[in-house]
């Protein structure tokens, strides 16, 4: 309602007009995310790619839809390093559409860069470690995950307090197979200071957490986690988006996951 206000107030902030976005985003109302993102590209201020893209990240979350737009661009172009894409969300989108060449050539163009923001810490070595997984090579995984835990293991001696790292450590240990260990960094993780405070970090900390147990626990423990974090108030992820990574793969057509999919599954509005 307070950013509503300074809509009014301000109706050419394109900041505003983009926390409006995502907020709405955050909160699962997509068709007033869409709506403000109107509002927002119709400012010559919010031509940028940055403003461009806050509902078409929502959309990929939520329904896993790919941003052609961006997809054009190639992985090279979206791993410069002044580009304000950086992040997981391109891995990601090539990732989930199985185009495993050019997952590994984003992860290239980073040029041993970790990706990081508020909620994420990863050495590129994890990423590689997950691309290896989806592509069925035990071998590379268990090399890669091992150098990520290394790299992990520097960044804790400096903060031994950041969540993002421990998680990041679930991680890696799930990706090995190490089920006590991962499960040990995840509660680690989500009992930091920062997670406890913040309930939108807890909850994509919550995500991350799901994305290791599809690794390592069985499909209904699963689903209750996925589930868990859908009745939150506040998420990044819908059922149609998060569905699509690799790691779901031996879980998708439990009946546990097909009650899920009959509870949560959306179509986008018109």
């Amino acid at each position: 309602e307070l950013l509503q206000d300074a809509a009014l107030l301000d109706p050419r902030s394109v900041l505003v007009l983009f926390t409006l976005v995502e907020t709405h985003w955050l909160t699962g109302d997509l068709e007033q995310a869409r709506r403000w993102q109107r509002r927002l590209t119709a400012l010559p201020e919010g031509t940028d790619r940055l403003w461009r893209m806050s509902y078409t990240w929502a959309r990929f979350r939520y329904w896993g839809e790919q941003p052609q737009e961006l997809l054009s661009m190639g992985p090279e172009a979206l791993a410069e390093p002044d580009n304000n894409l950086v992040g997981n969300d391109p891995f990601r989108w090539f990732l989930f559409r199985r185009e495993f060449e050019k997952s590994g050539g984003y992860l290239d163009a980073l040029q041993g860069r970790p990706i990081s923001d508020q909620f994420e810490w990863q050495p590129v070595e994890l990423y590689r470690a997950r691309l290896a997984h989806a592509q069925g090579s035990a071998d590379q995984v268990r090399i890669l995950s091992e150098a990520a835990l290394a790299r992990i293991a520097d960044e804790l001696e400096v903060q031994p307090d950041d969540y993002r790292i421990h998680m990041a450590q679930a991680l890696a240990q799930a990706l090995l197979g190490r089920t006590n260990e991962a499960r040990q960094a995840m509660e680690t993780a989500l009992a930091q200071p920062v997670p406890q405070r913040y309930r939108i970090i807890q909850s994509e900390l919550r995500a991350q957490r799901f994305f290791a147990l599809a690794l390592i626990a069985d499909s209904k423990e699963v689903a209750e986690a996925v589930e868990t974090y859908l009745q939150r108030d506040m998420r990044y992820w819908g059922y149609d988006g998060l569905i699509l990574d690799p790691a779901f793969d031996r879980h998708r057509d439990h009946p546990a996951f097909k009650a899920l999919e009959a509870k949560y599954s959306r179509q986008e509005p018109d």
